[in-house]
Protein backbone atom coordinates (compact mmCIF):
# COMPACT_ATOMS: atom_id res chain seq x y z
CA UNK A 1 0.00 0.00 0.00
CA UNK A 2 1.47 3.45 -0.96
CA UNK A 3 1.16 5.89 2.09
CA UNK A 4 2.09 9.08 3.02
CA UNK A 5 4.74 7.99 4.83
CA UNK A 6 8.03 6.30 4.15
CA UNK A 7 8.05 2.52 3.46
CA UNK A 8 10.21 1.36 6.24
CA UNK A 9 7.80 3.53 8.73
CA UNK A 10 4.66 1.84 6.89
CA UNK A 11 5.94 -2.09 7.66
CA UNK A 12 7.13 -1.53 11.20
CA UNK A 13 3.63 -0.01 11.89
CA UNK A 14 2.53 -3.15 10.28
CA UNK A 15 4.82 -5.49 12.60
CA UNK A 16 3.57 -3.59 15.69
CA UNK A 17 0.10 -4.34 14.81
CA UNK A 18 0.63 -7.89 14.33
CA UNK A 19 2.93 -8.32 16.81
CA UNK A 20 0.65 -7.02 19.65
CA UNK A 21 -2.59 -9.04 17.94
CA UNK A 22 -4.18 -5.60 15.94
CA UNK A 23 -6.86 -7.44 15.34
CA UNK A 24 -8.48 -7.83 18.58
CA UNK A 25 -7.50 -4.03 20.19
CA UNK A 26 -10.13 -2.22 21.81
CA UNK A 27 -10.16 0.17 18.76
CA UNK A 28 -7.95 -0.53 15.47
CA UNK A 29 -9.72 1.99 12.99
CA UNK A 30 -7.78 2.77 9.71
CA UNK A 31 -4.69 0.49 10.48
CA UNK A 32 -3.53 -1.31 7.50
CA UNK A 33 -6.19 0.25 5.42
CA UNK A 34 -6.20 3.97 4.99
CA UNK A 35 -3.42 5.12 3.18
CA UNK A 36 -3.34 8.54 5.37
CA UNK A 37 -1.73 6.95 8.31
CA UNK A 38 -2.40 9.97 10.02
CA UNK A 39 -6.33 8.53 10.37
CA UNK A 40 -4.68 5.55 12.07
CA UNK A 41 -5.89 5.55 15.60
CA UNK A 42 -3.10 6.50 18.17
CA UNK A 43 -0.61 7.39 15.14
CA UNK A 44 0.44 10.95 14.71
CA UNK A 45 1.96 11.86 11.86
CA UNK A 46 4.56 15.09 11.18
CA UNK A 47 6.07 15.92 8.05
CA UNK A 48 5.39 12.65 6.55
CA UNK A 49 6.82 10.96 9.69
CA UNK A 50 5.60 8.98 12.29
CA UNK A 51 5.93 11.08 15.60
CA UNK A 52 4.03 9.46 18.28
CA UNK A 53 1.75 6.21 19.14
CA UNK A 54 -0.63 6.64 21.82
CA UNK A 55 -2.32 3.51 22.33
CA UNK A 56 -2.70 3.09 26.03
CA UNK A 57 -5.56 1.04 27.50
CA UNK A 58 -6.48 -0.40 24.20
CA UNK A 59 -6.08 -4.37 24.66
CA UNK A 60 -2.90 -4.57 23.03
CA UNK A 61 -1.30 -7.91 23.82
CA UNK A 62 2.66 -9.40 22.93
CA UNK A 63 6.42 -8.28 22.21
CA UNK A 64 6.69 -4.89 20.83
CA UNK A 65 8.48 -6.00 17.96
CA UNK A 66 12.51 -4.78 17.04
CA UNK A 67 11.35 -3.24 13.71
CA UNK A 68 10.09 -0.25 16.34
CA UNK A 69 13.87 1.14 15.54
CA UNK A 70 12.60 2.04 12.11
CA UNK A 71 10.25 4.84 13.46
CA UNK A 72 13.13 7.01 13.66
CA UNK A 73 11.35 10.22 13.87
CA UNK A 74 9.21 9.38 17.60
CA UNK A 75 8.81 11.66 19.66
CA UNK A 76 6.28 10.12 22.13
CA UNK A 77 4.76 6.32 22.63
CA UNK A 78 2.40 5.30 25.24
CA UNK A 79 1.14 1.81 25.56
CA UNK A 80 -0.09 1.93 29.18
CA UNK A 81 -2.65 -0.32 30.46
CA UNK A 82 -1.59 -3.12 28.26
CA UNK A 83 -0.40 -6.64 28.19
CA UNK A 84 3.15 -5.71 27.15
CA UNK A 85 5.27 -8.70 27.32
CA UNK A 86 8.72 -7.43 26.14
CA UNK A 87 10.83 -4.52 25.24
CA UNK A 88 13.01 -4.65 22.24
CA UNK A 89 16.78 -3.87 22.71
CA UNK A 90 16.50 -1.50 19.44
CA UNK A 91 14.17 0.67 21.16
CA UNK A 92 17.77 2.65 22.05
CA UNK A 93 17.91 3.67 18.56
CA UNK A 94 15.53 6.08 19.01
CA UNK A 95 17.05 9.09 19.52
CA UNK A 96 14.60 11.33 19.36
CA UNK A 97 12.09 9.37 21.90
CA UNK A 98 11.57 11.92 24.66
CA UNK A 99 8.32 10.74 26.84
CA UNK A 100 7.76 6.83 27.37
CA UNK A 101 4.25 6.06 29.28
CA UNK A 102 4.28 1.98 30.28
CA UNK A 103 2.40 2.62 33.21
CA UNK A 104 0.49 -0.82 34.01
CA UNK A 105 1.82 -3.19 32.22
CA UNK A 106 3.68 -5.83 34.72
CA UNK A 107 6.45 -4.54 34.05
CA UNK A 108 9.27 -6.43 37.00
CA UNK A 109 12.50 -4.75 35.61
CA UNK A 110 13.70 -1.28 33.73
CA UNK A 111 15.09 -2.72 30.81
CA UNK A 112 18.83 -1.03 29.80
CA UNK A 113 17.78 -0.40 26.93
CA UNK A 114 15.70 2.36 28.09
CA UNK A 115 18.36 4.02 29.91
CA UNK A 116 20.32 4.37 26.51
CA UNK A 117 17.59 6.82 25.05
CA UNK A 118 19.90 10.20 25.77
CA UNK A 119 17.16 12.16 24.70
CA UNK A 120 14.30 10.92 27.24
CA UNK A 121 12.50 13.60 29.06
CA UNK A 122 9.36 12.04 30.59
CA UNK A 123 9.73 8.56 31.61
CA UNK A 124 6.23 7.52 33.49
CA UNK A 125 6.59 3.54 34.38
CA UNK A 126 3.82 3.62 37.82
CA UNK A 127 1.73 0.59 38.31
CA UNK A 128 4.06 -2.33 37.56
CA UNK A 129 6.36 -4.25 40.21
CA UNK A 130 9.84 -2.51 39.99
CA UNK A 131 11.62 -2.93 42.61
CA UNK A 132 15.22 -1.92 41.47
CA UNK A 133 17.04 0.39 39.20
CA UNK A 134 19.70 -0.40 36.32
CA UNK A 135 23.25 1.12 37.11
CA UNK A 136 22.91 2.72 34.21
CA UNK A 137 19.91 5.22 34.88
CA UNK A 138 21.86 7.94 36.01
CA UNK A 139 22.84 8.33 31.79
CA UNK A 140 19.30 9.55 31.10
CA UNK A 141 20.64 13.33 30.96
CA UNK A 142 17.73 15.07 30.00
CA UNK A 143 15.20 13.40 31.96
CA UNK A 144 13.26 15.92 33.68
CA UNK A 145 10.29 13.76 34.83
CA UNK A 146 9.92 10.32 36.16
CA UNK A 147 7.04 8.89 37.51
CA UNK A 148 7.69 5.19 39.70
CA UNK A 149 4.37 5.99 41.76
CA UNK A 150 2.54 2.29 42.67
CA UNK A 151 5.80 0.01 42.68
CA UNK A 152 8.11 -1.89 45.18
CA UNK A 153 11.09 0.16 45.71
CA UNK A 154 12.27 -0.42 49.38
CA UNK A 155 15.06 2.83 48.85
CA UNK A 156 16.11 5.60 46.88
CA UNK A 157 19.52 4.48 46.00
CA UNK A 158 22.52 6.83 45.11
CA UNK A 159 22.09 6.17 41.22
CA UNK A 160 19.19 7.69 40.92
CA UNK A 161 20.52 10.69 42.80
CA UNK A 162 22.71 10.81 39.89
CA UNK A 163 20.13 12.39 37.43
CA UNK A 164 20.69 15.82 38.06
CA UNK A 165 18.31 17.27 35.20
CA UNK A 166 15.30 15.52 37.35
CA UNK A 167 12.92 18.63 38.16
CA UNK A 168 9.43 16.23 39.20
CA UNK A 169 10.07 12.68 41.09
CA UNK A 170 7.15 10.64 42.07
CA UNK A 171 7.51 7.54 44.11
CA UNK A 172 4.22 7.66 45.96
CA UNK A 173 3.19 4.40 47.16
CA UNK A 174 6.35 2.15 47.33
CA UNK A 175 7.97 0.65 49.99
CA UNK A 176 10.45 3.40 50.41
CA UNK A 177 12.34 3.00 54.27
CA UNK A 178 15.49 4.65 53.68
CA UNK A 179 16.42 7.64 51.21
CA UNK A 180 19.81 8.48 50.10
CA UNK A 181 22.01 11.47 51.85
CA UNK A 182 22.68 11.76 48.05
CA UNK A 183 19.61 13.20 47.28
CA UNK A 184 21.15 16.36 47.73
CA UNK A 185 22.77 16.15 43.90
CA UNK A 186 18.91 17.03 42.41
CA UNK A 187 19.35 20.18 42.88
CA UNK A 188 17.09 21.06 40.12
CA UNK A 189 14.12 18.96 41.67
CA UNK A 190 10.97 21.19 41.94
CA UNK A 191 8.47 18.36 43.19
CA UNK A 192 9.08 15.30 45.16
CA UNK A 193 6.29 12.76 46.02
CA UNK A 194 7.11 10.35 48.93
CA UNK A 195 3.71 9.84 50.41
CA UNK A 196 2.17 6.36 51.29
CA UNK A 197 5.74 4.52 51.92
CA UNK A 198 7.57 3.67 55.39
CA UNK A 199 10.01 6.70 55.81
CA UNK A 200 10.97 7.19 59.45
CA UNK A 201 13.70 9.38 58.80
CA UNK A 202 15.30 12.32 56.26
CA UNK A 203 18.72 12.56 55.57
CA UNK A 204 20.07 16.06 56.74
CA UNK A 205 20.88 16.50 53.28
CA UNK A 206 17.41 16.97 51.76
CA UNK A 207 17.44 20.28 52.75
CA UNK A 208 19.83 21.34 50.27
CA UNK A 209 17.04 20.56 47.43
CA UNK A 210 17.09 24.95 47.14
CA UNK A 211 14.32 24.57 44.47
CA UNK A 212 11.99 22.29 45.57
CA UNK A 213 8.65 23.66 45.46
CA UNK A 214 6.11 20.64 46.66
CA UNK A 215 7.03 18.06 48.93
CA UNK A 216 5.08 15.52 49.93
CA UNK A 217 5.30 13.05 52.29
CA UNK A 218 2.48 12.13 53.74
CA UNK A 219 1.14 8.69 55.47
CA UNK A 220 4.65 7.52 56.25
CA UNK A 221 6.70 7.15 59.99
CA UNK A 222 8.26 10.24 60.47
CA UNK A 223 8.69 11.29 63.98
CA UNK A 224 10.29 14.75 63.24
CA UNK A 225 11.34 16.85 60.26
CA UNK A 226 15.26 18.34 59.72
CA UNK A 227 15.61 21.36 61.90
CA UNK A 228 17.34 23.46 58.86
CA UNK A 229 14.00 22.90 57.19
CA UNK A 230 14.45 26.35 56.43
CA UNK A 231 16.63 26.12 54.13
CA UNK A 232 14.11 24.95 51.38
CA UNK A 233 13.08 28.84 50.79
CA UNK A 234 11.04 27.80 47.36
CA UNK A 235 8.44 25.76 48.89
CA UNK A 236 5.04 26.62 48.64
CA UNK A 237 3.28 23.07 49.42
CA UNK A 238 4.39 20.90 52.32
CA UNK A 239 2.34 18.00 53.30
CA UNK A 240 3.65 15.89 56.03
CA UNK A 241 0.37 14.69 57.50
CA UNK A 242 -0.36 11.04 58.55
CA UNK A 243 3.02 10.46 60.32
CA UNK A 244 4.27 10.11 63.98
CA UNK A 245 5.49 13.59 64.20
CA UNK A 246 5.56 15.10 67.97
CA UNK A 247 6.92 18.17 67.33
CA UNK A 248 8.39 21.00 64.59
CA UNK A 249 11.18 22.80 63.78
CA UNK A 250 11.58 26.17 64.32
CA UNK A 251 12.97 26.70 61.28
CA UNK A 252 9.77 25.70 59.90
CA UNK A 253 8.47 29.10 60.48
CA UNK A 254 11.49 30.70 57.78
CA UNK A 255 9.41 29.31 54.91
CA UNK A 256 7.76 32.42 53.88
CA UNK A 257 6.80 31.16 50.73
CA UNK A 258 4.36 28.34 52.03
CA UNK A 259 0.63 28.28 50.38
CA UNK A 260 -0.17 24.95 51.19
CA UNK A 261 1.03 23.60 54.70
CA UNK A 262 -0.62 20.06 56.22
CA UNK A 263 0.12 18.53 59.30
CA UNK A 264 -2.85 16.49 59.84
CA UNK A 265 -2.86 13.30 61.50
CA UNK A 266 0.40 13.59 63.55
CA UNK A 267 1.16 13.68 67.39
CA UNK A 268 2.27 17.19 67.94
CA UNK A 269 1.80 18.68 71.52
CA UNK A 270 3.16 22.15 70.71
CA UNK A 271 3.88 24.39 68.24
CA UNK A 272 6.85 26.71 67.61
CA UNK A 273 6.47 30.18 69.30
CA UNK A 274 6.54 32.13 65.61
CA UNK A 275 4.23 29.47 63.82
CA UNK A 276 1.15 32.03 64.33
CA UNK A 277 2.58 33.65 60.88
CA UNK A 278 1.39 31.19 59.08
CA UNK A 279 -2.27 32.08 60.34
CA UNK A 280 -1.61 35.65 58.96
Amino acid sequence: MKTNIPQTEYDALCDFYYALDGNNWTENFGWLKDTDVNNWYGITVENYHVVKINLSTNNLSGDIPHSIAALKNLRSIALSRNDIHSIPSTISNLTTLARLYLSNIGMKTIPNEITRISSMETLVLSNNALYNFPEDISALKSLSVLDLRYNRFSHIPDVLCNIRSLQSLRMSHNEIKTVSAKIEKLTNLKTLDLSCNKIEKLPKSFCNLFNLENFDLSKNLLTELPENICYLENLTSLNVSDNNITSLPNGICDLLNIVKLNLSKNSLSHLPDDFGYFSD
